[in-house]
């Protein structure tokens, strides 16, 4: 269940039929495996890409009660391109100096010496998410949802000065995937 402070209401993502027969039964954890290699999801990416994606922007926007008055209008050449769509200027305000890296669900947590965090259902570690263990106080886990922005966002004049890839098979990020996978594995 996510909370959405807008309107002040809960809500639960629904979750793909398809996905339920890959992930509940036997045969469909079978093609799972070949999907989720490497070589195939390239070819998925690919196709993502391409001019032929296109037909599924509109079912997406309609199943995920996406507001496209938030954004720039424009012809995408790709779902891809959709997916990374521009915010209109002025959507997101900066109250008080300070700012999300992103639109998101976020979640807090001070970090001890036996710190776990929960990501989409799956318990790591500080190490296994970032490799080591430095003097860091807090972590802020941000949670992009398919309607949210996924763009970052820099305040004055930041860049990222650092980036860390975690290697692994690629999963739905629905909540079906984490009832038996890690999200990173």
């Amino acid at each position: 269940m996510y909370y959405d402070y807008n309107n002040g209401s809960y809500y639960e993502s629904k979750t793909n039929p398809g996905l339920k027969f890959l992930y509940n039964r036997v045969l469909g954890r079978l093609i799972l495996k070949l999907l989720t290699k490497k070589a195939v999801s390239n070819i998925y990416a690919k196709y993502m890409t391409s001019k032929f994606s296109k037909i599924k922007i509109k079912k997406f926007i309609k199943n995920n009660n996406i507001d496209m008055s938030e954004y720039i209008e424009e012809d995408y050449s790709c779902f891809n391109d959709f997916f990374i769509r521009q915010i209109k200027p002025n959507k997101r305000k900066i109250q008080n100096d300070l700012i999300a890296v992103c639109d998101s669900k976020l979640s807090v947590y001070k970090i001890t010496k036996d710190s776990t965090f929960k990501i989409k259902n799956s318990i790591y570690t500080i190490e296994e998410l970032i490799g080591d263990k430095k003097d860091y106080k807090y972590a802020l886990i941000f949670r992009l949802c398919v309607d949210d922005y996924h763009h970052y966002v820099y305040p004055d004049n930041g860049k990222v000065i650092s980036k860390k890839r975690i290697e692994g098979r690629l999963h739905t990020v629905q909540p079906i995937s984490s009832k038996r996978y890690k999200v990173f594995h």
